[in-house]
């Protein structure tokens, strides 16, 4: 026979297993290349290192990905998500009567920022500039009491307005 004849005493490729010509130098069904010592060919069944070795990685970052899921959710479990409910108004009965305009609805700040965040209610400040710049509520606009009539058209029509000044 002329060429290159496969020979089997010449070894396995270690990346593939096919059979590697004599005095190869590169597999020719993979084209890995090839070790100085023939390496053998792994029995039907039974796995090379490489491919070993690339299970354990996968078994690896699997188990890397479940432990580190785990640890978010340890670490989000107190946290408490954020409520869809709509604004809730309380009445003015039960409101204690030493309070300025005793008949207006109060809701709790806590739940204004709920609703707010949620784009179920717009939070107005209703005291002047100057207040509103040293401080106001997260998402809160701006406009103040005696300016409010003439601006009543910028409010939307599908939220809760919640008005608030100190």
């Amino acid at each position: 026979m002329s060429g290159d004849p496969l020979n089997p005493s010449s070894g396995y490729c270690p990346q593939c297993g096919a059979a590697l010509r004599a005095k190869a130098q590169f597999c020719t069904a993979c084209g890995a290349p090839v070790a100085a010592t023939p390496s053998v060919r792994p029995q039907p069944g039974q796995a090379s290192s490489s491919t070993r070795g690339r299970l354990w990685l996968a078994v690896g970052a699997v188990a890397l990905l479940l432990a580190a899921a785990a640890g978010f959710a340890l670490l989000n479990r107190d946290q408490q998500p954020v409520a869809s409910a709509p604004a809730t108004i309380p009445t003015a009965q039960g409101i204690a009567q030493d309070i300025p305009y005793p008949e207006v609805a109060r809701v709790a700040p806590e739940q204004a920022h709920i609703s707010a965040m949620s784009g179920q209610a717009l939070i107005v400040d209703v005291r002047g500039q100057e207040y509103y710049a040293q401080g106001h509520a997260r998402g809160a606009i701006s406009i103040p009491l005696e300016e409010l009539p003439a601006r009543l058209g910028e409010l939307p029509k599908d939220q809760a307005i919640l008005f608030y000044c100190t």
